[in-house]
């Protein structure tokens, strides 16, 4: 093998004779400048087939950091609010209560009249009025002339002694006390526990409590008109034990 010659940086390697696989082991160098050098020892190969590198994919030299994930949807939340959580409307007791036995019988008079005694055949039942504006008791004396000009409706109820009651209806009268709800309890002895509601102008539940004592022999219950003009509407009517 004839000799070599290698550039680096500017210096010139001499040459150094050789025969093919015998080992080199350090050469002479001469720079440009005159002066002579002394490089490492350098390994010659013999040659041989040329053995390809493979490539490498390149990744740039980058590490890819991944961003945060953030919630889904979290920008889309609002912020917490800093005013105070309003507390819920208070839960209004529901008249008749559906939980409890209500001894009235077709109290919302989706019946017509029946189960109830009117007294002077002045109610009737209207339509589209009342609390689902379904139908409702109407009393109106002063739509029978030359009738009479109050009226009532009853019915009758065995009630149990020393018992607490919730009575009432859902009503009003267009002149304004021109109607009540009278209930009372009649006793062996021949005493009476009465009570009386008021009916106003304004549609909503009237009522009041009442306590039997030892040995009620009936109970019963009127919605009177007093007359002198105006209609009253009632509906819902309720006799009912309390809890």
């Amino acid at each position: 093998m004839g000799g070599c010659s290698v550039q680096d940086n500017g210096l010139e390697d001499v040459q150094a004779g050789t025969d093919a696989g015998e080992p080199i082991t350090k050469e002479r160098t001469s720079r440009r400048d005159g002066r002579e050098g002394e490089r490492g020892d350098v390994l010659l190969m013999p040659p041989g087939p040329v053995v390809p590198v493979p490539e490498q994919p390149y990744d740039g030299g980058l590490t890819i950091v991944p961003e945060p994930v953030s919630p889904p949807d979290a920008d889309l939340r609002p912020p917490p609010s800093k005013d105070p959580v309003p507390e819920p409307p208070p839960v209004l007791p529901v008249f008749p209560d559906p939980t409890l036995p209500n001894l009235v019988i077709n109290g919302n008079f989706e019946r017509d009249l029946s189960s109830w005694t009117d007294l002077n055949k002045q109610v009737r039942v209207a339509a589209g009025v009342g609390v689902n504006h379904s139908k409702a008791a109407k009393i109106d004396p002063t739509s029978n002339p030359g009738g009479a000009t109050w009226d009532a409706l009853g019915q009758i109820f065995v009630v149990a002694p020393n018992t607490t009651y919730s009575v009432g209806g859902t009503a009003s009268s267009s002149v304004g006390n021109g109607a009540v709800i009278s209930f009372e309890v009649g006793y062996s002895d021949g005493t009476k526990t009465p009570v009386t509601i008021e009916i106003g102008t304004e549609f909503k539940v009237y009522r009041a409590t009442i306590k039997t004592k030892g040995n009620p022999s009936w109970a019963s219950m009127q919605i009177r008109h007093h007359g002198g003009g105006g209609i009253v509407i009632v509906d819902e009517v309720f006799l009912q034990p309390k809890n």
